[in-house]
């Protein structure tokens, strides 16, 4: 194991060692050396052996019991939530030394541990989480990366040994219920990881995370990588429509958050489960506030930690209730003086509490869309004055996203509402307001920091030069003009000259303006630039660019959506004066000049795929 594999081993437990090869020399003297690898080592087998083999030692190791440790860690690093993310991303592989270890050497750890250890009866319930969650899938992924799917048969041999070897221990004892169902789990997970070998190992070599949505649906039903076990069913509430689950008390319970103004419970340890009220009073008493009546829930969410739950409703402010006392903590004033918004009390349409349960605070959405973060805690509310419809946190809480009506998703960085940027967007305005608060709130508001900025254009049609380091909608070949047109019709055009230093590369200058009452559907320069197409709703228009008039108008009758316009190739000088009319039944050569037709392919048979 090198130098940082170790380190990244240990850093749950010791995150505070500075300098760990200093460390090392402190702590095992001179029986361990670091070699010109980094690789951490006995000094010989000499030293190994004597320190294996005499267990009355102070210092001993047992071999078995260190196999077992390390098993453990390596399991747990798999247990990370966010390392499917993180296999994402070629930096955080990269600074993920114990990753690669963990994935491959955890099999062979727990074949070398020993049973019959006092330490050894954790072994069993954390094997049985690690295959119970999605926590196997990314592994398999990441075994895949790395290209060791070889290690699936490994591990499929060991969990059948291990599983083996843990029902002979207790031959004679009656067993537990959950004993009994991790073992079968350990033994059905050994069968599946040696057929998904068999079956998949080409597929996962080409696109390893195929493992997570291509690859279980071509398994048997009744495997564990198709799908999870049902253990039991609970009816609904009766009139409750759920709008939050959330599962609590070390996974042995679920909480559900309803729109009837309740929170019940749900004992996943009973034998008979069945909903049950947490406490009547929780939700069920909302002071009016401007004469306004809280109605029913819209959305409801709790905190990571399982404190708090938050309530938004239509017109009504976001309420925070804790848990455990069953009163509201605070409500939700938002920061005024924004498009003559002056109603402090706004209605939410959805919120996300922080990941981190440490942070307290959580991000939502106002009713007109607008982005905010509001910590209850401390009475600070801050928008950012973008508009969305569903946003969601990455799963280490860094970023946001947000996606909006017209399918445009954008990118937060958190440090922005600290209060500096947004990741892509750098215009920043901050203000504050104060005003007293209104009626009955639980909490004081004092200041209130605003943290917007404006939302750039958004781009709807990209162009690249292949020659130049540019990009927009224009001719290709020497870029002398670029063209764009907007919703309403209005179409530019612009000259493109170079230069006069490196910090201005290129000048654009305004030489036309084009109004097409008919819409745009198609832009499309000739090659030499002299002419210009505009394909509209029902007719395509050729104009002189530097003239500034229409040279031709030849209507059409067929399906805009699919006809389209290309210049003829380049082996022929003469085909710069032709373009190209396509739609599914016809290919028609016109000349830029009139747009005449020299020639049409007639009907184009379609062939069957």
């Amino acid at each position: 194991m090198t130098l940082l594999e170790l380190s990244q081993a240990l850093e749950a437990e010791f995150p505070a060692v500075l300098d760990l090869r200093h460390a090392i020399g402190e702590v095992c003297g001179q029986f361990v050396v670091i070699d010109g690898s980094s690789h951490v080592a006995m000094v010989h087998q000499t030293a190994r052996d004597y320190l294996l083999k005499t267990p009355d030692l102070e210092f001993s190791i047992t071999a078995l019991e260190a196999h077992r440790q390390l098993f453990t860690r390596s399991l747990v690093y798999l247990l990370d939530p966010h390392l499917k993310a993180n296999l994402g991303q070629t930096a955080a592989l990269t600074a993920s030394s114990f990753l690669q270890y963990a994935t491959t050497c955890w099999p062979y750890h727990l074949d070398l541990s020993r049973l019959s250890l006092p330490s050894s009866t954790s072994l069993l319930p954390l094997l049985a989480k690690f295959f119970r969650g999605s926590y196997v899938l990314t592994w398999i992924h990441a075994l895949a990366y790395f290209d060791q799917l070889k290690i699936l048969v490994q591990a499929s041999e060991y969990l059948h040994a291990f599983a083996s070897k843990k029902r002979k221990m207790h031959a004679d004892d009656v067993p537990h219920k959950e004993c009994i169902e991790d073992l079968e789990l350990l033994d059905s997970w050994a069968a599946d990881l040696l057929k998904v070998f068999a079956k998949f190992v080409r597929n996962l070599s080409q696109e390893p995370s195929a493992i997570y949505k291509l690859i279980p649906p071509f398994c048997p039903k009744e495997s564990s990588i198709a799908l999870g076990r049902l253990k039991f069913s609970v009816p609904n509430p009766q009139d409750c429509k759920a709008l939050a689950l959330s599962f609590t008390d070390n996974d042995t319970a679920v909480l559900l958050g309803g729109d009837d103004k309740t929170i019940r419970k749900l004992d996943l340890q009973n034998s008979k489960p069945g909903w049950q009220l947490v406490n009547h009073h929780l939700l069920a008493l909302e002071t009016p506030i401007s004469g306004i009546n809280a109605n029913a829930p819209r959305y409801v969410a709790f905190s990571p930690n399982r404190s708090e739950v938050a309530v938004a409703y239509r017109g009504y402010p976001l309420s925070v209730w804790s848990m455990s006392e069953a009163r509201p903590v605070a409500r939700c004033r938002r920061v005024t003086d924004w498009k003559a918004l002056t109603d402090a009390w706004a209605g939410v349409d959805r919120v996300l509490w922080h990941p981190n349960p440490r942070q307290g605070e959580f991000f939502g959405l106002y009713n007109e869309g607008c982005v905010f973060k509001w910590s209850p805690s401390e009475g600070s509310s801050q928008e950012v004055r973008v508009r969305a419809s569903k946003f969601e946190f990455s799963p280490n809480g860094a970023l946001f996203i947000t996606s909006d009506i017209t399918g445009i998703i954008k990118r937060f960085g958190l440090q922005c509402w600290e209060p500096n940027v947004l990741i892509q967007l750098t215009e920043i305005d901050e203000r504050a307001s104060e005003k007293e608060s209104e009626a009955g709130s639980t909490t004081q508001t004092s200041s209130a920091s605003e943290v917007w900025a404006e939302t750039a254009d958004l781009v709807t049609a990209l162009a690249a030069n292949s020659e130049q380091s540019l990009y927009c909608a224009g001719n290709e070949p020497v870029w002398q003009f670029i063209a764009y047109s907007e919703i309403g019709g209005e179409v530019g055009i612009f000259q493109v000259t170079k230069g006069r230093s490196r910090s201005t590369p290129f000048q654009v200058e305004l030489v036309r303006e084009i109004k097409s009452t008919d819409g745009v559907h198609q832009l499309l320069f000739s090659p030499d630039s002299k002419f210009f197409l505009i394909a509209g709703v029902s007719s395509e228009k050729i104009w002189d660019v530097h003239g500034g008039n229409c040279l031709e108008n030849f209507g059409g009758v067929r399906n805009r959506t699919d006809r389209w316009f290309m210049n003829n190739p380049k082996e022929d000088p003469q085909n710069d004066q032709q373009f190209l009319d396509f739609d599914v039944s016809n290919a028609t050569i016109r000349t830029w000049k009139g747009g005449d037709i020299l020639r049409t392919s007639g009907s184009i048979a379609r062939r069957p795929y």
